[in-house]
């Protein structure tokens, strides 16, 4: 299938924070990380019950502060995201566009220009309830809103995204 694709939206802290969260767990958190933090935790609470000795909580609060870092990670990202749009935008949201055909094609409205990236540094994708989160060479990625389509589907870009042997890490 070839690419041919236009999705805007604006751009805002809810859409940033969704993408945000898909990529720091993706980039830096991979599933088994996940599952040892909730191992760690499980089971260094179940020692100390059964065991009376405290010194078990030790694990399970390194495994609660693993988990925390991870969300202060999306809280500042997000935060200092959106710093960056109010700076060069000047308002606390933008209207990307997005395409996708020979390349993949990046402009904001509010600004004049247009960004291109070859398709070959898609890496991979994963979805959230709102977006797909397609990640690129270099830890940058483009969110993709599933309901803002102008031209093709939510339906096509996920058929596109499987066809072109992206990985899917969801």
């Amino acid at each position: 299938m070839k690419a041919d694709f236009v999705n805007t939206y604006d751009y805002t802290e809810v859409v940033s924070r969704e993408a945000q969260t898909a990529f720091i767990f993706h980039e830096t958190f991979p599933l088994t990380a996940r599952i040892g933090t909730i191992v760690l935790f499980a089971g260094g609470m179940i020692a100390a019950w059964y065991t009376h000795n405290p010194a078990f909580l030790f694990f399970s609060a390194a495994a609660f502060l693993m988990a925390g870092v991870k969300i202060y990670g999306v809280w500042h990202a997000v935060k200092e995201e959106m710093k960056r749009i109010k700076t060069k935008y000047g308002t606390d949201h933008f209207h990307p566009v997005y395409s996708f055909g020979e390349q993949i094609y990046f402009k904001a409205e509010q600004k004049a220009g247009t960004v291109t990236v070859p398709l070959k540094a898609i890496e991979s994708f994963t979805e959230t309830k709102n977006l797909f989160v397609v990640f690129l060479r270099g830890k940058q990625f483009i969110p993709v809103k599933k309901d803002s389509f102008t031209k093709g589907t939510e339906a096509e870009f996920r058929q596109y995204l499987k066809e072109g042997k992206y990985k899917n890490v969801s």
